[in-house]
């Protein structure tokens, strides 16, 4: 309390209860538009195992047939029975056919989700998540969803500063816990350059967050909601 003698007012949180889950900068969050599918109208390729749906398209001769396109899902929302699929697959007005049926489904309903740009494969991939608790500085998201992160997965610190299927490589991992990319490590046509705060960061750590700027970027974490 002598530390807090001269004090008049003192800043307190008040601990309600306690969410689990991996914590990850503020700055990582982003938003991003998908189209809303029927759940009807997504199937799978039967030979390669992946997941899309059926378009109409056209001939050469201007007769109607239909194509595969595949099409992952980044989230699923069981209450109304839709996936989120990427808009830069499906157009707006596509004409999409339910698996052995002539019924139709044309693409227009949109919405959003907010999630982080994951890059364990070495590219920008989006990743939905689900904020458990948020204060000024990071958020702690649930862990080991369907559709989103899970611990020890690399995310981009500056999620505003790369775009979808940005091309990273020789991702290094420092003995202080950071990541580093150096400026040659994004294809050539991709991005002229990287700037710091779009360094992959690694999922978890075990001890306390690190202070440089490019932090651990998710942890697992059991963090007070106030």
């Amino acid at each position: 309390m002598v530390t807090f003698v001269s004090d008049r007012f003192l800043d307190i949180e008040l601990i309600l209860n306690d969410e689990n889950g991996l914590k990850i900068p503020n700055s990582s969050i982003v938003e991003k538009e998908f189209f809303l599918i029927d759940e009807d109208f997504v199937t799978t390729n039967e030979n390669t195992g992946t997941q899309g749906v059926i378009r109409q398209c056209y001939r050469d001769n201007g007769d109607i047939s239909s194509e595969f396109v595949e099409a992952g899902a980044y989230s699923y929302d069981e209450n109304e029975g839709m996936y989120y699929m990427d808009t830069s697959v499906l157009k707006a007005g596509d004409v999409l056919y339910k698996t052995d049926s002539q019924e139709t489904y044309t693409v227009s309903k949109r919405a959003t989700l907010i999630g982080v740009y994951h890059v364990n494969k070495g590219y920008a991939d989006f990743k939905q998540i689900n904020i458990l608790y948020q204060n000024d500085e990071y958020s702690i998201v649930k862990a080991n969803t369907t559709y989103g992160l899970n611990v020890y997965d690399y995310i981009v610190l500056d999620g505003s500063s790369v775009s979808d299927d940005q091309i990273i490589t020789n991702i290094k991992k420092t003995d202080t816990g950071r990541t580093d990319i150096p400026t040659d490590s994004v294809e050539p046509g991709v991005s002229d350059n990287i700037p710091e705060s779009t360094e992959p960061l690694p999922a978890e750590t075990r001890g306390e967050p690190t202070q440089e700027t490019t932090q651990e970027a998710t942890q697992e974490s059991q963090t007070p909601e106030s």
